[in-house]
């Protein structure tokens, strides 16, 4: 008979031979039913069906609950299986911690009891997805109180502690059906120590961790012994010298999805969809304007408009405003149908106009920009917060947002963010973010009679329009 059969054959006896109780623990302080009650009665139907189809996952861990017909008051049951354990052995285990609970911890309203390879507990209150730590069961080994040489003491120790920390790390990452784990390594004696860790799948990747942390503290309690373990609610593991478990008969996980879709609750996701309501309408119009940009700027080459040319008389007065050129409607709006308010004079080739607000290029087009940029950089930026948002955004979060836009139109390509870049700005408030450059098209000439012109300036105003006339 080779190895695995005979493992498979000799785990079921072992567990028929040593069907005897670590321990348990009556809570004292949740309460007593009294006997023949309603309650007991739903306990008792509750727990003789939690080992089945229905309330288990597949994997060793059974979760079910009842609510009393007279209050609003609950029954809670948890029953987790070793994960090398069959599930027949699994459902025997549990059944009979049933019945070893009951007669142990009369009239508990919450109660939990330990097996070699089974746990089984039962409570009033919610318990599902909370890691405890409290009560325990630690054990001398639960078949081996053997002593290690004082020699081999220390190395054996070390030894130990590596195996007990890799498969922690293991257990945890085991995922929400099963976080089971188990190995050996190599002692001084030049023998083999075995060991496993497990726990309850309810419970996060890093609570997991934490638990078996907590259980790691008694190992000083087994110092200079072959064997040891501790049982938690929440978690336990066990070390040994000869292997106590069967990893022939451990299911296979099944294998993660290729997606996944993380959900928020609460404040949280509201607090989402109102990032994404002000973020990508903000984004939206600065990714239009920018088109909008490009399109004036391919057109202005077909137009037979000649570039802008600057009156002599004026030269003097006006600093190095950049020349530009726009369709004759453009030019029209821009300069209040060519009012005599924004005549600056009398060129070579016909009358000079200015205007003064570079946004009467449209709302929404790449005005909007220049406006949001000025805005920011005069600490002005509050001043584009739509009414309606100051219920649901705050001023710091309405900055943020746009600070993270003006990132994204700048000028200069290579300093725009990545799209992941930008989802993880918009996650994450603690990422400091880099001043903007200045948005694409952005022109930054204007009119100075005093000043050296600043071709950097924020300031839009004071451009200057030739319009072409026939002599």
């Amino acid at each position: 008979m080779d190895s695995s059969r005979f493992l498979s054959c000799l785990f079921p006896i072992l567990f028929l031979m040593t069907n005897q109780a670590l321990g348990q623990n009556c809570i004292d302080g949740k309460g007593n039913y009294t006997t023949n009650s309603t309650y007991q009665t739903n306990l008792n139907r509750l727990l003789s069906s939690l080992p089945s189809d229905e309330n288990g996952n597949g994997y060793g861990f059974y979760n079910a609950s009842y609510r009393l017909d007279s209050s609003n008051e609950h029954i809670y049951a948890i029953g987790l299986c070793r994960g090398d354990v069959t599930v027949g052995v699994c459902r025997s285990c549990l059944n009979n911690s049933r019945y070893a609970l009951l007669q142990r911890c009369p009239n508990r309203k919450e109660a939990i009891i330990w097996y070699e390879i089974c746990m089984l507990r039962y409570s009033n209150r919610s318990i599902y997805g909370v890691m405890e730590t409290e009560p325990s069961r630690p054990s001398l080994s639960y078949y081996n109180i053997n002593n290690i040489s004082s020699s081999d003491l220390d190395g054996f120790n070390q030894e130990l502690k590596k195996l007990l920390d890799s498969i922690r790390r293991e257990a945890a990452a085991g995922g929400s059906l099963r976080k089971f784990a188990f190995g050996n390594t190599s002692a001084p004696t030049f023998q083999t120590i075995f060991a496993l860790a497990q726990c309850t799948p309810d419970i996060s990747e890093q609570n997991c961790r934490d638990c078996l942390v907590v259980a790691f503290v008694y190992i000083d309690d087994f110092y200079g012994k072959v064997g040891g373990g501790v049982n938690k609610p929440s978690c336990y593991f066990r070390f040994d010298l000869y292997q106590f478990y069967d990893p022939t008969t451990v299911k296979q996980l099944p294998s993660p999805p290729t997606n996944t879709t993380n959900t928020s609750q609460g404040s949280k996701s509201g607090k989402s969809r109102t990032v994404i309501i002000i973020v990508v309408p903000i984004i939206a119009s600065l990714v239009l304007a920018m088109f909008m940009g490009i399109c004036l700027r391919v057109r202005k080459a077909k137009k037979k408009l000649q570039s802008n040319l600057i009156s002599d008389e004026d030269m003097d007065e006006i600093g190095s405003a950049e020349s530009l050129q726009f369709n004759f409607d453009t030019i029209r709006i821009a300069t209040d149908d060519f009012s005599e308010a924004n005549k600056l004079g009398q060129g070579g080739f016909g009358s000079v106009y200015k205007f003064s607000e570079y946004n009467k290029l449209g709302e929404g087009g790449f005005g909007a920009v220049f406006k949001a940029w000025q805005l920011w950089n005069e600490t002005k930026g509050l001043e584009l917060m739509d009414p309606l948002l100051k219920d649901s955004c705050s001023p710091n979060e309405f900055l943020r947002y746009m600070h993270i836009g003006l990132l994204c139109v700048q000028e200069d390509a290579n300093n725009r963010p990545t799209m992941s870049s930008v989802v993880l700005m918009l996650k994450s408030e603690t990422i400091i973010l880099p001043r903007p450059e200045k948005p694409a098209f952005f022109t930054g000439g204007y009119v100075d009679h005093h000043d050296q012109v600043r071709p950097q300036d924020c300031s839009g105003n004071g451009l200057t329009i030739s319009i072409d006339v026939p002599r």
